[in-house]
Order: structure tokens, then sequence, then C-alpha cells
């Protein structure tokens, strides 16, 4: 767990960076309970009192940065929108969806694009599960 001066200074470093900085952030505030050491009974009251954007905000945070830490190992690389498309699959069905889009961007990209996993993502929704068979 944080001290209260660790999550403090969390806080301030999420209310002024950006988005896959703040992911990065927000998921090490959420995950060693930030707000409890402030003395918040829960996440939400923290972040209506706190931070500079809702809840919903934090929320898809929060979410984005559990889907690139199961697929990648780490938080902060993969664009938001990118994550924000493969969040409406289940885990299994992200982690197969990335691996094909990552095979299609092995030699233009680090990372897949949102294109094409967005893509990806509408074809096998398209598909009735079958993109994978």
């Amino acid at each position: 767990m944080l001290s209260k001066r660790q999550a403090n200074n969390l806080v301030a470093q999420i209310n002024a960076t950006t988005t896959r900085i703040r992911r990065k952030l927000v998921y090490q505030f959420t995950t060693e309970r930030g707000y409890l050491v402030l003395g918040f009974p829960t996440l939400g009251a923290c972040v209506k009192t706190l931070f500079n954007f809702d809840l919903s905000t934090f929320y898809r945070l929060i979410a984005a940065a559990q889907v690139e830490e199961t697929l990648t190992g780490q938080i902060g690389f993969v664009p938001d929108n990118t994550l924000r498309v493969l969040a409406k699959l289940l885990a299994p069905e992200q982690k197969l969806c990335w691996e094909t889009a990552q095979k299609a961007a092995k030699y233009c990209h680090r990372y897949p694009t949102y294109k094409t996993v967005a893509q990806l993502v509408n074809e096998y929704q398209c598909d009735n599960h079958k993109f994978f068979d």
C-alpha cells in the first residue's frame, strides 16, 4: 500500500499528465489503494473530490490499463483508442485479436494500429465468433 505522501504525489501527477502516462498512474493509484490511504471510503468519492476528470473517465483508464497489462505486460505504451476497442471483447478474445493484429503489424509498427485492431474486432463480432476458428 502507498504512503500518504506517495498517494498525494500520484494524485498530483495524474492531474498533470497525458492519457498514456495517466493510465499507468491511475492503475497504480487504484491497485495500491491510494484512495484508502488518503482517507476516502470509496474510489468514487476520491475521484470526485481530487481529480480533474469524472469517474467514468477514471474507470475507462483502469479498464484500458487492465487490457494493456494483460496483453503486453506493461502499461502506457498502446494508444487508448486501441485498448478501448479491444475492451469490447472478453479477455481470451482480446488476446486472439491482439496476436492477429501483431502479426499484421510485425514489420510496420511496434504495436498494432487502432485501424488494424478495430477492423479485426469488428470482423470478429460480425462473423459470430468464427474469425479465429
